[in-house]
């Protein structure tokens, strides 16, 4: 049996601020609002938010989970669906999620949100539809890109992004372009986003005169806490393709040892170039 609770209705219809206490069985699940104006149906237990919306949606520790600002949202009660019936961004611990309309279930931390941008951390991962739960984002016809501007000079576009934050992601069927030219296919980009992975994988998109647009690549195998090997794949648009491998063991005071070998074929050149770079130190 659920029991709705409504905080200040009636003393406060001039003020900026309501809650709303929904209790279950398995718990107390919570949202509170300020709005410039509200208007409340009880028969049909929908709620009409405008101007300045903020909606906190609050754990059974009173903490906020989520927060969501809008000029223009609706709350179902029945459903307990939040309507953003405009443009709106929504804030978790994770990050910022711009959008033009969508829904969120705050009972099963679920929601849809159309033309989606998410900012975390460094990376600002795009969709044409994304699905977001308590823990992760599913991304459809997406896009990644480091670059914050409108039109990023550079990105990865992906027929979907699996996004646990603090975690990982996956990217399927994936297009890396420099501007609007795409370069080079993967089928699967794992990115790993937390400590305690083996493998990780990292990408340095750039620019400069001499190599052109770019994209610089290393994926990143630890054996153990001290030694790990990598693997370079680099694209430059001037030059070419390049390749190469590094060996590092690093125990401080007492071993550091690093050798790496990379080569690069130049456009116009029919002779690959070599180079090594290396060295140890050992504490005697």
């Amino acid at each position: 049996m659920r029991f709705i609770y409504i905080f200040f209705l009636i003393f406060s219809l001039a003020h900026k601020g309501y809650a709303f206490d929904i209790e279950h069985s398995t718990g107390i699940n919570r949202i509170e609002f300020r709005s410039g104006y509200a208007r409340y149906d009880d028969n049909a237990h929908f709620i009409l938010l405008s101007t300045d919306v903020v909606v906190y949606h609050l754990s059974d520790e009173n903490k906020i989970i989520r927060t969501i600002k809008a000029q223009d949202m609706s709350i179902n009660l029945s459903s307990s669906i939040i309507n953003m019936n405009s443009p709106f961004v929504l804030y978790d611990s994770s990050g910022s999620v711009r959008a033009d309309r969508g829904k969120y279930n705050y009972q099963d931390y679920y929601g849809e949100i159309n033309n989606g941008t998410v900012y975390m951390n460094k990376f600002i991962f795009r969709g044409k539809k994304i699905e977001i739960s308590k823990d992760k984002y599913i991304y459809k016809k997406a896009l990644v890109t480091t670059c914050d501007l409108d039109k990023p000079h550079y990105h990865i576009s992906a027929s979907r992004i699996y996004l646990i934050p603090g975690k990982h992601f996956f990217a399927y069927n994936t297009l890396f372009y420099l501007g609007k030219i795409p370069i080079f296919y993967f089928p699967v980009i794992y990115k790993p986003l937390g400590e305690g992975t083996p493998v990780i994988s990292q990408f340095y998109p750039g620019y400069d005169e001499r190599n052109g647009f770019y994209i610089k690549s290393n994926y990143i195998y630890k054996f153990d806490r001290y030694t790990k090997l990598k693997l370079f794949v680099d694209y430059f648009s001037k030059k070419g393709w390049g390749t190469g491998t590094e060996f590092d063991y690093f125990k401080p005071d007492i071993n550091k040892t690093s050798i790496s070998f990379y080569r690069i074929r130049e456009y116009g050149d029919n002779k690959d170039r070599w180079g090594t770079n290396g060295g140890t130190w050992i504490s005697l």
